[in-house]
């Protein structure tokens, strides 16, 4: 009988230490990269069933302690690459190449704008030389109800330079007239002490009856 204590004592004791072995804190380490080895900066790493959760450094690696076991599964997601699961059977760093998700980039990148205007349009600001242009063509051709832009009575020939400002800077600079955005034209001139140049496109053609 007192054999058999000593037994039960020592498979009592055997199964704590492997218990406390098990849950002991584990240092899981590692690098994020896309297919062509590119580290990720900013990639999530989680480990599957707990809260731990970390993210990549600048160097696209990701360290942090966790009191799980091993073999360990850890979930790597980043915006515009697909979900990875990554199973962990040693304490040796891991690499994880992502692959990159065309669909869920377009998710991201889509309805970024909308209407900017309920009772007027919204057509941005066009400034030639530094004057406002209305946005009303001045053509009269019949365009079938559709909207013209008032660049169609531009050459584009004459156009030296285009800028463009959004946001806070087009309402900065002219408030409420740029809310859609400003779109500023500068046209070619004459530079001072420059020589004359003259351009001359001519065409002819015979027809005969």
């Amino acid at each position: 009988m007192r054999l058999f204590f000593l037994l039960l004592s020592a498979l009592f004791i055997s199964s704590l230490h492997a218990q406390q072995g098990n849950n002991q804190n584990i240092t899981l380490t590692g690098h994020v990269a896309d297919k062509s080895g590119a580290r990720l900066v900013g990639a999530t790493v989680h480990l599957k069933g707990t809260t731990h959760e970390v993210y990549t450094d600048r160097n696209g690696v990701f360290t942090f302690i966790a009191g799980q076991h091993i073999p360990a599964v850890v979930i790597v997601t980043y915006v515009g690459y697909q979900q990875q699961e990554v199973t962990i059977n040693s304490l040796d760093p891991i690499s994880v190449n992502l692959q990159e998700s065309a669909g869920k980039l377009n998710d991201v990148v889509v309805r970024i704008r909308g209407a900017t205007s309920i009772n007027a349009d919204n057509n941005p600001l066009y400034i030639i030389d530094g004057v406002f242009i209305n946005n009303t063509s001045l053509q009269t051709v019949n365009t079938g109800g559709r909207a013209t832009s008032p660049l169609a009575d531009l050459n584009p020939a004459d156009i030296q330079s285009v800028e463009v400002l959004k946001d806070a800077s087009a309402t900065a600079i002219y408030g409420s007239r740029g809310a859609n955005g400003v779109i500023i034209i500068t046209t070619k001139r004459g530079t001072f002490n420059s020589q004359p140049k003259l351009n001359l496109d001519a065409s002819t053609g015979t027809n005969w009856a």
